[in-house]
């Protein structure tokens, strides 16, 4: 539980407030030419505009992509 806590800490130092001027824009398309899902923009732009992730999910569901 206390490592947890640590790294709970540390991203919440690292992570932007939210103040409703960080909000980010995508446009879905990528520079090769593959567009991203509605998900795939949404997330995106919610990494962008905190300046954080946490990527989570079992094996196969696309994290290196």
């Amino acid at each position: 539980m206390e490592a947890e806590r640590t790294i709970a800490t540390a991203l919440l130092t690292r992570a932007v407030h939210w103040n409703g001027c960080n909000q980010v824009r995508v446009d879905g398309e990528l520079s090769d030419g593959r567009v991203l899902s509605d998900e795939q923009r949404q997330a995106l732009e919610t990494c962008l505009a905190y300046g954080v992730a946490v990527l989570t999910g079992g094996p196969g569901w696309g994290k290196p992509r």
